[in-house]
């Protein structure tokens, strides 16, 4: 295979290589961006939440426990338990919103009127309706109910006014986290590109200043094996190991011009001997032995002259090709290693906020599991206090129906008296007047147990539904944590791909180690070649010695 054809190949597989990891990179940034199908889900599921559980800023549930206080005065301890509970999240959650970093409108609306009104209605029903409550004054108890639904009404509006600047600032926010994701993407993508084009330029330049001079290198080889010594390579004022293999091959032409040279020039001695065979026979016979010692000398020494010029050719060809090998390795490394990099970064980060994400949902699970628990044993004490308030009902309005008797009949005695019953007649009738108040007070304690009852069942079904959302919540949480092992695997994946650049570091290495023995074999090669081409300058000055002397014997012959 042509150096050209395998780096090619090798270029292709780089890219290859690339294409991959960029759509890696691509799909995990899609699959984690702001907006998409995960960070829906998970804003969906914090939307759900905030939708099923009552918000402890907004006291709307004190407020209605402290109406339910209120009528039903029997379960007041209950009734002060939650309130308690209530006003302990309240003060939590605002202790929380006040080491958070808020924007100045955001922070002005929680603690400025909002929190005002709330502390003013948690005042009125701590200090006001419940100590009412326990005394059984109805008419302060109405007083203190007036005042903490103006004080609530007030808080109602105020929240009201804070949730629109709390939904900008989360659009604001979004907006933000998406503009900083299209400018990351934006310079991974420049970085993606730039990669191509220095790829294709390195491609370029490789191809122009290594493999096209090799190959003109080999053309001129070639040429002069073939005998055209009028060949000449444009490479020999190169530094580099090429232009070192173009000065060889230009001197080794050089050498080839000199031998023709010479052998033409013996040629033509032959010829004018021949001429004078006769005359100088003698001459020419004690010449011949010692012209054919010297120049078989010299045919042995340009034989070990292009002998070593070949082992030179061939040394600076591995130089030459290790070189590229190693150069070519090393940039691979060094993608490799930055494409992970990135990648892995990016992921570590999107594996975090995942990993928080399922943290902060199985918090917000199991706090709203405790809830709908404890809001269901609520339900089951106020189901049996209607139901023993109904049982004291029935019993009430029984002995005001036996009253109610009893009076008609000490009516009837007291009619039958006459002048002297009147006084018990008297009697007898507020005594009937007030058992007709208690029945009529009895019908309706029994019409409100009755709507206490239907509000019960109404509250169970809502608690069912909350335990039926607290299902869905932990499903979702293991399809979260599902998305989390999937990042795990690609995580692992690109553990792989970081190998992969290890070895081919290790092959880098390899290949310099092999140039820089390649590149010592040169030199020894060159070591050689001016050894052998100072043989051949001696022996060729010895035969123009010998060839000097023959001459002067020639001319005095």
């Amino acid at each position: 295979m042509k150096l050209s054809s395998a780096f090619a190949i090798l270029a292709g597989v780089f890219a290859l290589f690339l294409a991959i990891a960029g759509g890696v990179v691509w799909n995990s940034i899609e699959t984690l961006r702001i907006g998409g199908a995960n960070y829906d889900g998970i804003i969906d599921n914090k939307d759900a939440i905030a939708d099923v559980l009552p918000p402890p800023i907004y006291v709307i549930e004190a407020y209605m426990t402290a109406h339910i206080a209120e009528d039903v005065p029997g379960n007041l301890a209950a009734n002060k338990a939650t309130l308690a509970r209530l006003k302990s999240e309240y003060d939590q959650r605002m202790t929380y919103w006040r080491g958070k970093t808020l924007t100045p409108e955001i922070k002005a609306a929680i603690f400025g009127d909002t929190d005002r009104y709330a502390q003013q209605f948690w005042t009125i029903v701590e200090q006001g309706l419940l100590p009412a409550i326990e005394r059984g004054d109805r008419a302060e108890v109405e007083i203190q109910v007036h005042q903490m639904s103006a004080a609530f009404a007030q808080h109602r509006e105020a929240v009201n006014r804070m949730v629109p600047l709390i939904q900008a600032e989360a659009a604001r926010q979004e907006q933000k986290a998406q503009k900083a994701q299209s400018f990351a993407f934006g310079i991974l993508l420049t970085l993606a590109l730039a990669t191509v084009a220095l790829l294709a330029a390195a491609t370029v330049i490789v191809r122009k200043h290594m493999l096209a001079p090799l190959e003109d290198t080999t053309g001129l080889m070639n040429a002069l094996a073939n005998g055209d010594l009028n060949v000449r390579s444009t490479h020999a004022k190169r530094s580099d190991e090429i232009g070192a293999l173009a000065k060889a091959l230009e001197k080794f032409r050089t050498n080839a011009q000199e031998r023709q040279r010479l052998e033409a020039a013996t040629s033509s001695q032959k010829d004018i001997e021949v001429e004078r065979a006769k005359r100088m026979a003698e001459l020419v016979e004690a010449f011949t032995g010692k012209l054919d010692d010297v120049i078989g000398g010299l045919t042995s020494s340009s034989k070990e002259l292009h002998n070593s010029a070949v082992t030179l050719d061939n040394s600076s060809s591995n130089a030459s090709r290790q070189a590229e090998q190693a150069d070519e390795a090393a940039r691979n490394t060094s993608n490799h290693i930055e494409e992970i990099a990135a990648a892995t970064g990016q992921l570590r980060i999107a594996v975090e906020e995942i990993a928080s994400r399922i943290a902060e949902s199985a918090r917000i699970s199991s706090e709203a599991e405790a809830i709908g628990m404890e809001t269901e044993k609520v339900i089951e004490q106020l189901a049996d206090a209607t139901r023993q308030v109904e049982e004291v009902t029935s019993l009430i309005s029984d002995v005001a129906d036996q009253t109610n008797l009893l009076a008609l009949n000490a009516t009837i005695e007291a009619a039958r008296a006459g002048q002297a019953g009147q006084g018990f007649a008297v009697v007898a009738a507020e005594v009937k007047q007030l058992a007709t108040q208690t029945t009529n007070s009895t019908g309706a304690i029994s019409k409100r147990i009755a709507e206490i009852q239907q509000v019960s069942r109404t509250t169970a079904t809502g608690v069912r539904s909350v335990l039926s959302a607290m299902t869905q919540v932990r499903e979702i949480c293991a399809a979260v944590a599902a998305a989390v092992e999937e990042q795990a695997a690609t995580t692992s994946d690109i553990s792989d791909r970081a190998l992969g650049a290890a070895r081919g570091a290790s092959s880098a290495a390899r290949g310099v180690e092999s140039m820089t023995m390649a590149t010592a074999e040169a030199g020894e090669s060159s070591r050689r070649l001016l050894d052998t081409s100072g043989r051949v300058n001696e022996a060729t000055d010895t035969l123009r010695r010998e060839a000097d002397a023959f001459f002067k014997a020639l001319k005095a012959a």
